[in-house]
């Protein structure tokens, strides 16, 4: 093997050991993650904070 070719087989190999598969998203499907991040983040807020609102009372 060439030194050129033997470089190009160890960096792709380095690159799929690390997990880069090189896969690109649409804007559309990043768009989907992040708002699925905040409702998530929302959620745990939430359901952290519950208790402190007033609860009403029944005469």
């Amino acid at each position: 093997m060439t030194k050129l070719k033997h470089s190009s087989v160890t960096a792709t190999a380095t690159r799929i050991a690390a997990g880069d598969d090189r896969t690109q998203y649409d804007s559309f499907s990043i768009l989907l993650h992040w708002i699925t991040v905040i409702l998530v983040l929302a959620q745990f807020g939430l359901a952290h904070t519950w208790g402190f609102a007033p609860k009403p009372t029944r005469h």
